[in-house]
């Protein structure tokens, strides 16, 4: 028997979810959890009537309290208590459905970035700057969100699908205004039931510029199954920041700095090439230490390919080539041998002409070759480049509302245009594709959009 506000009635107590929640301001660990409490609409309106007879003396008087019709038969209450953390409530989900999508409207939550987590289409994972969450694209709802404390902002978020691998990067305001700066790692992204690894982020010796606003912090990280696991991160000063993550990914093995002053970024899906737009200032070396000489604005290649990571020693990032360039959009992938990858960029257009996008190869030489020039299409400025899961055949482009895949050994490409009209006409914010290429999802605003990619009913042509 339960007292609920001076109301004797019984309830079924059932567990939710029990949690370790980091808070990043009082630095300690805090345990969270939830329950809900269900009743019948039947036994709560009887127990009202007593608790009435009981206070008045007298039986209320018929049809006082009564059970309405077309109601359903069982009423949950959700209640949390912590010590001294509280469990967030649960989202409210709006569902529109059609044959090939579903939206669901997160409301007064903003989504900025969404990814599919794992290998089977079903989970994806999905921030704000103010929470985390899981969506089942399976089960078209929300499986669970955690709202972070008022001090703390979810910057950044990158998901590894094949080891469900989750990581978010969080930044608290302190004392005098001081940011200080948290990756969180869920090995297995298991966010409810597993210890996340953190990372305290330190800015290297050196830096060339202050912390600004209008450059957010930026998390990537690998998406295969290799043995060590690679996290790429760009601060609000510009500095680029790599770990390396041990097998079980629960212990950093070594940390390079990539650049003093970058901007763009990017990671091929093993982690071993990365891509980074450098300013015009000097750079690192890759252990951190400031190159003296002044180099003009450049797309840097860095390779981790060499023979002591073959042999499992984890070794820092070399940068093999320098590209005269001041991309958009760019992204990097490993090929099938070892020995090079691919890098693709897109500059800015001039007037209404359609941007170009620039296919390279980059062996471990530098020695570049073109592969291909795709013209896009379309004169909206790009947002995103991004090559498909294991398959640097296909990018996946982003110009405002426009998704775009380009088949690049094929010569052809289809688009659709997406501005979730079921939630709002917000520009995409993030688009990810699921690593088999049958689904996607996209986000804007206060909304997140899957739906069936499916070449045969979009426009496609050749370019």
């Amino acid at each position: 028997m339960a007292t609920c506000a001076g109301l004797n009635a019984k309830f079924d107590v059932r567990p939710q979810a029990m949690e370790v929640v980091f808070d990043a301001v009082k630095q300690q660990q805090m345990l969270s959890f939830s329950f809900a409490l269900q009743i019948s609409l039947q036994e709560l309106f009887k127990a009202l009537n007593q608790t009435q007879e009981t206070a008045t003396g007298r039986p209320p008087e018929a049809g006082a309290i009564s059970l309405p019709m077309e109601m359903p038969q069982v009423q949950t209450v959700q209640a949390s208590a912590g010590q001294p953390a509280r469990s967030p409530p649960q989202p409210t989900a709006t569902e529109v459905e059609d044959e090939n999508q579903k939206v669901v409207v997160m409301e007064k939550n903003k989504i900025e970035n969404v990814f599919f987590a794992d290998l089977a289409n079903d989970k994806v994972a999905f921030h704000g700057p103010s929470a985390i969450g899981l969506y089942s694209a399976r089960q078209g709802r929300v499986t669970y969100k955690r709202a972070r404390n008022r001090e703390v902002e979810v910057c950044s978020m990158a998901v590894n699908p094949e080891t469900g691998t989750i990581a978010i990067f969080l930044e608290s305001s302190g004392p005098n205004s001081q940011k200080k700066s948290i990756v969180e790692v869920w090995p297995t992204g298991h966010l409810q039931d597993e210890e996340p690894l953190m990372i305290m982020v330190q800015e290297a010796q050196g830096s060339l510029k202050a912390a600004a606003d209008d450059m957010a912090p930026v998390l990537a990280m690998s998406r295969t199954s290799s043995p060590l696991t690679t996290l790429m991160c760009r601060l609000r000063n510009e500095q680029v920041l790599v770990w390396r993550l041990d097998a079980s990914r629960s212990q950093v093995i070594s940390e390079s700095v990539l650049s003093l002053n970058g901007s763009l970024m990017s990671i091929s899906g093993d982690g071993l090439w990365m891509a980074v737009q450098a300013a015009g200032l000097p750079t690192a070396d890759g252990n951190g230490r400031r190159e003296r000489q002044r180099r003009p604005k450049s797309l840097q290649v860095w390779t981790m390919e060499s023979p002591s990571n073959r042999r499992g020693f984890p070794s820092h990032p070399q940068r093999i080539a320098d590209l005269q360039s001041r991309p958009v959009a760019i992204s990097v992938d490993n090929e099938a041998s070892p020995a090079s990858c691919v890098l693709a960029f897109v500059e800015e257009a001039e007037g209404q002409a359609a941007p170009v996008i620039q296919v390279l190869r980059v062996p471990l030489s530098g020695a570049w070759t073109m592969l291909y020039q795709v013209t896009s299409g379309s004169p909206c400025p790009f947002r995103c480049l991004s090559f498909l899961h294991k398959d640097p055949d296909r990018l996946l482009g982003i110009q405002d509302g426009r998704l775009t895949i380009f088949e690049l050994a094929k010569g052809s490409r289809f688009s659709r245009s997406d501005r979730h009209q079921g939630g709002s006409c917000a520009p995409l914010s993030a688009t990810c594709i699921a690593p088999d290429g049958k689904l996607a999802v996209t986000c804007a605003a206060d909304s997140l959009r899957v739906f069936k990619v499916q070449p045969g009913s979009s426009t496609e042509c050749a370019f």
